[in-house]
Parts: C-alpha cells; sequence; structure tokens
C-alpha cells in the first residue's frame, strides 16, 4: 500500500497537466489498471477526447467530455446507462456504457438486448449514411433507442448490411461480482465487453468515472 500512495504522490504533478488520455501516465513507473484509474481519480471532472467511432452517434472522434471522478459517484456503484471512462490492461482510457452490473444477466439475440430476462425496448429512429467505421467511407447505418429498465435511454448505431455475426448474437453472461459489462454504442464497431479476452468484464476499481458533459467538437466538423 505505501508503494502505491508513494507513486501516486510522485505522478500527481504529471496527472493534473494530462489534458489527453492517460496512456501517459505509467510510462515512466508500471501501475496496474486499477492503480492508474485511483489516480485519475484524484483530478475532479478530468477532461478526455474521443479517438474513434466506437460510441456513434453519441460520440466521434474530436469530441471532449468531462468525467465525475468525485467519490460519490461510486458509493452507490456503477449505474446501468451511464457512460464511463475506464483503464484497460494496457493502461490506456477507453469510453463505454455500462449495460449491467453485478449478478445481472445478459444475452444478445440478432442485436436485441435481453437483461435479466427482459428484452431491452428498442425503437428504430432512422437510417442515414454515415463514416460508421471511421475509414472516410460512409455507409448506410440505422439509429436505434434503447431504453433500460432503469429508465436510461440512449441511442445506438447498427450496420444496415452486413452485420457482422458475432456481434450481434452472444450467450448468456452472469456479471460478475465487483464488474460490469460495457458495450460502445456503435454496436458494429466496438471492441467490448462482448469480445474475451479483448475486453470483457470491467473491474468496477479500473473506473475513473461517469460521463457527464460533452463538448461536441468532432460532431460539429463531422456534419
Amino acid at each position: 500500500m505505501f508503494s502505491i500512495i508513494t507513486r501516486f504522490a510522485a505522478l500527481a504533478g504529471t496527472i493534473t497537466l494530462c489534458l489527453t488520455p492517460l496512456q501517459s501516465i505509467a510510462q515512466s513507473d508500471p501501475l496496474s489498471s486499477a492503480e492508474t484509474a485511483a489516480i485519475a481519480r484524484l483530478r475532479p471532472f478530468r477532461p478526455f477526447y474521443e479517438v474513434s467511432m466506437a460510441n456513434y452517434p453519441t460520440t466521434v472522434p474530436g469530441d471532449y467530455f468531462f468525467t465525475d471522478t468525485f467519490a460519490n459517484y461510486f458509493k452507490s456503484g456503477p449505474v446501468a446507462g451511464d457512460q464511463i471512462v475506464f483503464i484497460g490492461d494496457d493502461n490506456q482510457s477507453y469510453i463505454f456504457r455500462i449495460i449491467g452490473v453485478a449478478g445481472d444477466s445478459i444475452s444478445i439475440q440478432d442485436s436485441a438486448l435481453t437483461i435479466n430476462g427482459v428484452k431491452v425496448e428498442r425503437t428504430f429512429v432512422e437510417t442515414r449514411m454515415a463514416d460508421w467505421l471511421g475509414n472516410g467511407h460512409p455507409g448506410e447505418v440505422e439509429i436505434w433507442s434503447e431504453t433500460l429498465a432503469n429508465g436510461a435511454t440512449y441511442q445506438v448505431a447498427e450496420a444496415s448490411l452486413s452485420r457482422p455475426v458475432r456481434a450481434n448474437f452472444m450467450e448468456e453472461v452472469i456479471v460478475p461480482q465487483d464488474s460490469v459489462f460495457v458495450m460502445g454504442d456503435n454496436r458494429d464497431n466496438a471492441l467490448d465487453s462482448r469480445f474475451p479476452p479483448i475486453r470483457g468484464f470491467v473491474p468496477v476499481d479500473t473506473i475513473v468515472g461517469k460521463i457527464v458533459t460533452v463538448i461536441p467538437f468532432g460532431s460539429a466538423f463531422s456534419n
């Protein structure tokens, strides 16, 4: 424990200046993902920016956002529907949405989520042309609205054609203690909890915080 505190003190000056994802925090001294997350939480409302299309249509590359890193967010535990920043095993920061918390059962059948035996409410919004792969080649994508059992509502994107089978079908899993199940809002272009061992369940102690404010710089230039 003492060694962790010592490293926190040594790195405190660095993290207060860090406006980018946190991969630079551990360059000089290897840390676990939980340690890196704990360091990041020392600064309330830490800023990050989006670097991928994994969370389209909610965020796109270039969007900035702030996370609530106050301890009171964690007192009641993570909440399904929240978008969070967490630290992966590679000590880089990732952005995904919590779909399930400890004890929840989750399965996917033809893109439709079932949580604790109940299908998640889905409403078709529109079909649009968008660069959903982030490769400079727009394609047709469907936008859907999902509403979780707790009332959390958000939009997701799904490719209209050639949907990858593995992303849209998943046998039932049970979220273990002290973990969450996360998914990108861009359902056909996100390496999230559907893809162990690449991602799998996310330990709660690696969460930096909940996204509370988005500044849509990237969205403004992409429209």
